[in-house]
């Protein structure tokens, strides 16, 4: 028994006569309830021995209050000639502590006596043993995804067990034991934070006493990241020859010609991610895609074709592949020559035969191209194609001559070589490509009508005057 208080009876002649006791016993504390039954005893008693029996059959009252709640005592007569103390009010109550355990509680009480015993009242307080309430706990171990997280609990009482259980942000949350003592761990998958390298984690402890909760469920914040090893990732970059024609007759990549069917293979995302893009680039060219065709490439030598998977984490893989592309340009006259000449291919600016030199240069190709020439010829200003040398092969570079007959003097004539290659290029010269008539210091002639200079004149009397097969024509007076 605890006394809370006491106060003392003080007589007129200013002598203490006794004492108005309160005394509280606490008893049995519910640790789930948070409470503390407690018994009270409200009480006077007499002191002095050199008082005579005081007693009075006259009406006595007191009050009682304990921890705010006002307590009903009845009414009294007393006798302290054979009773030295006289018992007001005895009970019991149960205490709610506060939440975190602790409680002290207040008491007032007061007398009022009939006969010459002096009234009074008096007040105090009484700390009550704090009861246990929810644990505590700090968070330790790894700050990432896929490695384990700990959970240190200091508990309150060694009969508490916890509810531990996490969650991402404003997600849902996961239970990782209900019956966890001192220490928890677990592991955040990488698949919790899909969309994201970093997330909020809160860890949430809630404190048991068998079956009731103690107290509110206590919780705890971090930052959580995805390991940076945690990327996307693809097998390769796969590429083949779109244009058959390359693909049939040379079977490698070749400048100018080639374009190229591209595609990321094996692509997955990193763990618990999803794939959000696709790029793949090669000779300037980008394809925001998992497969595309390229246009022509433009350039030669070693290439660099780069794949790029990015994921919902806006993390990216690049891998490089390589491919070698065979110089090409199209096949090229790189001199010709067209000049009058004898049988025996002489030249003679008289001579009714033509004589014609070549050189063509095409590709190589590593060796795997070939290519052909032909070269016709037709009298102007409006005769007929004739095929003076069908289509014969030739080297990557090669020089031909050729003597055709049949021309006469009179007449000029336009030649035409086509030169082709496996790739069906072709060089076409025709334009440029004339026979004059024949060549003579001065010609007069067809009555005086027509004269010319350094040729003979291409069409009789049309012209008044010629001067070169690449001259001056008149039609008239100068």
């Amino acid at each position: 028994m605890a006394r809370v208080f006491t106060t003392n009876l003080i007589m007129a002649s200013g002598s203490k006569w006794g004492e108005l006791r309160l005394d509280i016993n606490p008893g049995t504390q519910s640790i789930p309830n948070n409470t503390t039954a407690i018994t009270y005893e409200l009480y006077l008693q007499r002191t002095a021995t050199n008082f005579g029996g005081y007693w009075s059959d006259n009406t006595s009252t007191a009050s009682l209050t304990i921890n705010g709640t006002p307590i009903t005592v009845s009414s009294f007569t007393y006798n302290f000639g054979t009773n030295y103390k006289k018992s007001l009010k005895t009970g019991s109550m149960t205490i709610t502590h506060n939440a975190d355990g602790t409680k002290t509680i207040s008491a007032s009480a007061s007398v009022s006596m009939a006969g010459n015993v002096p009234s009074g009242s008096g007040s105090g307080s009484l700390a009550l043993t704090t009861i246990p309430r929810a644990s505590s706990f700090t968070l330790g171990g790894s700050t990432q995804t896929g490695s384990a997280v700990t959970v240190t609990i200091s508990r309150a009482s060694t009969s508490f067990t916890h509810r531990v259980r996490w969650r991402i942000g404003s997600g849902s949350w996961t239970t990782v034991t209900s019956n966890a003592t001192t220490s928890s761990s677990f592991t955040v998958p990488h698949t919790a934070i899909p969309n994201s390298t970093s997330a909020t984690i809160t860890v949430a402890v809630q404190t048991y006493s068998g079956t009731t909760a103690i107290g509110s469920e206590q919780t705890s914040t971090r930052a959580l990241t995805v390991p940076a090893s945690i990327v996307p990732n693809f097998t390769t970059i796969t590429h083949s020859e779109y244009v058959s024609l390359v693909n049939t007759q040379i079977g490698e990549y070749v400048q100018n010609k080639s374009r190229l069917n591209l595609a990321i293979t094996g692509a997955s995302a990193g763990s618990g991610a999803s794939i959000t893009s696709y790029q793949i680039t090669v000779d300037g060219q980008t394809a925001n895609s998992q497969s595309g065709i390229t246009q022509v490439l433009i350039s030669s030598g070693t290439l660099d074709i780069v794949g790029t998977v990015t994921d919902s984490r806006n993390r990216s893989t690049s891998k490089t592949v390589q491919i070698t592309v065979l110089p090409y340009h199209e096949p090229t006259l790189e001199s010709i020559g067209l000049s009058r000449a004898t049988s025996t291919g002489t030249q003679d600016p008289f001579g009714t035969f033509a004589r014609l030199s070549i050189k063509a240069m095409v590709s190589s190709l590593n060796s795997k191209n070939t290519a052909t020439y032909q070269v016709r010829s037709r009298a102007l200003p409006s005769g007929s194609w004739s095929t003076k040398t069908s289509t014969t092969s030739i080297g990557v570079s090669e020089s031909k001559t050729h003597t055709y007959s049949g021309y006469t003097v009179t007449n000029e004539y336009q030649f035409e070589v086509l030169v082709t290659d496996k790739l069906g290029s072709q060089t076409i010269v025709n334009d440029l490509l004339f026979l004059s008539t024949g060549g003579v210091p001065f010609f007069s002639g067809y009555d005086g009508i027509a004269s010319s200079f350094g040729k003979i004149p291409t069409n009789g009397a049309t012209y008044d005057l010629e001067i070169g097969d690449k001259g001056l024509k008149l039609d008239g007076p100068l």
